[in-house]
């Protein structure tokens, strides 16, 4: 049977993402999704002729918070 901990443990990930890079991410995910988030606010104001519950910035957060845990895998 071969010793697998003989290099020990080279290649293996430790499971946490560096805080920088899922920041660096995050912020711009959550830039770029501002856009449609703002467009898509304000047309929903102008066809109901009354603000949203969620304004653009929370519906921005929202959607960097699950698709920049999915690049990590998490």
């Amino acid at each position: 049977m071969a010793d697998m901990t003989a290099n020990g443990g080279a290649g293996r990930r430790s499971g946490r993402t560096p805080r920088a890079e899922y920041r660096a991410y995050f912020a711009l995910i959550f830039a770029v999704a501002l856009v449609p988030a703002t467009i898509g606010w304000a047309a929903a104001m102008l066809r109901s002729g009354r603000r949203p519950e969620t304004g653009p910035v929370a519906s921005a957060w929202k959607d960097a918070l699950v698709i920049t845990p999915q690049i990590f895998g998490g």
